[in-house]
């Protein structure tokens, strides 16, 4: 106890002992959840081969800010210091791809929200959704809070906790890491503490995965001392003497008195010091392994798989043994979303298949855990749970689905559809190159899975889809056909306000209906943010790829985040020296004040920010049709009216508005229904999405 400077001996022992009372009957194992904490950070009590099977087997995807940000800066450290420690080179490593034999962890991948709490307490669950169902080979999502959990309510903790139970029922396959929020001094009395506890005690009654960042950074390595007790706070700042002032840090304690490179690695750690990130990271792969099978007691099967027989009322499981020392296997079955029945059969040890008889209609969903009668200590243990695999026992053949749709992303082409059946067993998506035959890309996807994404295609391609749901009866009918030209090697740019002469832009007032704001810097009294900007000629008449607009902002109101700010193309000229509210310039006055616009093009929301840019805007249409010259560019307005509590950065700030394009060359065809001949209907279509730069390609093939 000699690294901890405190003035009252007595109140330390007294801490110790409560917290070693704690510490003996505490198990990280409740009934099947899995808590990564503080008793999680031993690196080194971790087998290569539970480092390989996580490697091989995750993909992950992490949503955070900067609180968030200290388990993957942890990470990133950790690889070099267990490299210098003797352990494989780049054992650790991590990446967006899982390239090289990496662990696949994609690090911020979602759109429309930043962490747990921003733009607000619901936006993660859509952006999630909506990134599992373009991504439905991801199968483990965790998010963290920023300081959220600190005013959080009791009902803003309940809709947390619904949210997540609601993803984990709706994506069964994807393992849903739950979190705590970091702690901010206020001690075991503190709102943070009753609302972590509030999600602890969730995630143990339920058999979640929480990842308890609060109770990681309330531990140095030695885990004797419970600082959250002694008010620490997110920096590892401590009260030690009961005089209310944080005199001491825990951590620059520990790291001062132990060696660098040896017991600690230097790292970033935002808001913190480096040792605390590094506790993070042992807990995150202590997490990896768990989630892939691993544990102290055996490891877990894998690859179940689930094959349901509707007219003999059966479904046939199939799994693989990773363990030697198993005494049994339990079998785990959950009927149409309801509660898991954790033992519903046992077979023995060494077992791989396992058929459910005697079944009614209904979704059959199931896992196998391994078991052991003894863990050597004279206690029962089980592994993690397999994957979860789905069956359905059906009454008829699943509707098709439909709503069929599709779209580019550099090379990969994103599918999304509709499902309109509850029976079926799978989706089998097919796909026709050029026109040619149709044939199965994906002949097993899972129930309920609303998309899919084909990568990295080869380009100067045309890719057609459909996709069928299927069950033990029989297959639906297809949904309709989407296709996609894949375009050549595409380049980005970005306008912005360092480039002389790409970007004009004005604040405009109605309460000052003739002054000219065009040479403001920044501004929050406004109702109209106007901007054009000046499209380079390296990108006129070429395929807009993606195009998105964005706005950096302050003095953002908190009460306004989530509101909705209508974008509008401008359809007057206007000159940034002499334009306002009632004129477009001198001498021409706007139709109507405010500026002349047509359709709305896209939606700004609010975010509760200090100093940064907006989710931009995709305006890829609207930019196409400058670029082929169907409508003159004259620029957009934003309206924010004079309401909203939020202050832009023109162009004339140091950072400013940017429109960032992708673009690609066009390619002109002829034969454009894919049939093999140049006829009538191909003249309609050509007529109907009429590009000039091809004219003379399909007047060729024509031939008339």
């Amino acid at each position: 106890m000699k690294d901890i400077r405190i003035g009252r001996p007595s109140r330390i022992i007294n801490l110790l002992f409560i917290t070693l009372i704690l510490l003996a009957g505490m198990d990280i194992s409740w009934a099947g959840a899995i808590i990564a904490n503080h008793a999680s950070t031993d690196i080194h009590m971790i087998p290569q081969s539970a480092i390989e099977d996580a490697k091989a087997s995750l993909i992950i995807a992490y949503g955070h800010t900067s609180h968030g940000s200290q388990i993957t800066s942890g990470m990133s450290g950790l690889v070099g210091f267990m490299n210098g420690l003797g352990y494989p080179e780049d054992l650790y490593a991590y990446n967006s791809s899982g390239s090289g034999g990496a662990l696949c962890l994609r690090d911020n991948p979602f759109s429309g929200a930043s962490d747990l709490g921003n733009p607000d307490r619901t936006a993660w669950n859509s952006a999630t959704r909506a990134y599992l169902n373009a991504h439905p080979e991801v199968n483990v999502v965790i998010w963290s809070w920023c300081g959220q959990v600190s005013d959080a309510t009791e009902t803003d903790i309940n809709t947390y906790l619904s949210l997540m139970n609601a993803l984990e029922i709706d994506y069964p396959s994807v393992q849903f890491v739950y979190m705590t929020g970091h702690l901010d001094g206020s001690g075991l009395t503190g709102n943070l503490h009753l609302r972590n506890e509030q999600i602890r005690d969730f995630c143990m009654a339920n058999n979640k995965i929480l990842f308890d960042f609060a109770d990681i950074e309330s531990y140095d390595p030695g885990r004797l001392v419970n600082y959250n007790v002694l008010l620490a706070n997110d920096a590892c700042d401590y009260d030690g003497d009961y005089n209310g002032t944080r005199e001491s840090n825990w951590a620059i304690d520990w790291q001062n008195t132990h060696t660098l490179d040896v017991d600690w690695y230097s790292c970033a750690s935002a808001h913190s010091q480096p040792l605390n990130a590094n506790l993070k990271a042992y807990a995150a792969w202590w997490l990896w392994v768990r989630l892939a099978g691993w544990n102290a007691c055996t490891h877990a099967p894998s690859d179940l798989s689930a094959t349901a027989d509707s007219i003999l009322g059966q479904v046939s499981l199939t799994w693989n043994d990773h363990s030697s020392n198993e005494d049994s296997f339990l079998i785990q079955r959950q009927l149409n979303g309801t509660g898991w029945n954790m033992a519903y059969a046992t077979v023995p040890a060494d077992t791989t298949v396992f058929t459910d008889t005697g079944l009614g209609f209904g979704t059959y969903q199931y896992r196998i855990v391994a078991h052991r009668d003894d863990d050597g200590s004279g206690n029962p243990c089980d592994s993690g749970p397999s994957n979860t695999a789905s069956a359905n026992i059906a009454q008829s053949i699943p509707a098709a689905p439909s709503t069929l749709v599709s779209q580019v992303d550099h090379f990969d082409i994103q599918l999304s559809w509709t499902d309109n059946s509850d029976n079926e067993d799978a989706f089998v998506v097919e796909r026709s190159i050029d026109g040619g035959t149709f044939s199965i890309l994906v002949a097993n996807l899972a129930p309920n899975t609303p998309g899919y994404t084909d990568t990295n295609l080869p380009p100067l391609h045309t890719y057609a889809y459909r996709v069928k749901a299927v069950n033990s009866l029989g297959d639906s009918g297809y949904s309709n056909e989407t296709s996609q030209y894949l375009y050549d090697a595409s380049i980005t740019i970005r306008l912005e306000n360092d480039v002389a002469g790409e970007i004009i832009d004005a604040f405009l007032l109605s309460a000052t209906p003739d002054t000219n704001y065009g040479a403001t810097a920044y501004e929050t009294n406004f109702d109209r943010f106007i901007v054009q900007f000046n499209l380079p000629t390296e990108v006129m008449d070429k395929k807009i790829i993606s195009a998105e607009l964005g706005f950096f902002v302050w003095a953002v109101d908190p009460a306004d985040a989530g509101t909705s700010l209508a974008l509008y193309r401008v359809i007057q000229p206007w000159v940034e020296a002499s334009v306002t509210w009632n004129s477009a310039e001198t001498g021409l006055l706007w139709a109507t004040p405010g500026a002349d616009v047509a359709e709305s093009v896209g939606q700004v929301v609010v975010e509760n920010l200090d100093h940064g840019y907006l989710t931009p805007v995709n305006i890829t249409g609207t930019v196409q049709q400058w670029v082929d010259d169907i409508v003159p560019n004259y620029g957009l307005v934003l309206d924010k009216g004079p309401s909203v509590g939020m202050g832009i950065k023109a162009s004339e700030y140091s950072v400013g508005p940017y429109l960032e394009i992708t673009y690609t060359q066009k390619t002109c065809m002829a034969d454009i229904d894919f049939d093999n001949d140049v006829d009538g209907m191909d003249l309609a279509l050509f007529v109907g999405n009429f590009e000039a730069g091809c004219l003379e390609t399909f007047a060729s093939a024509y031939g008339r």
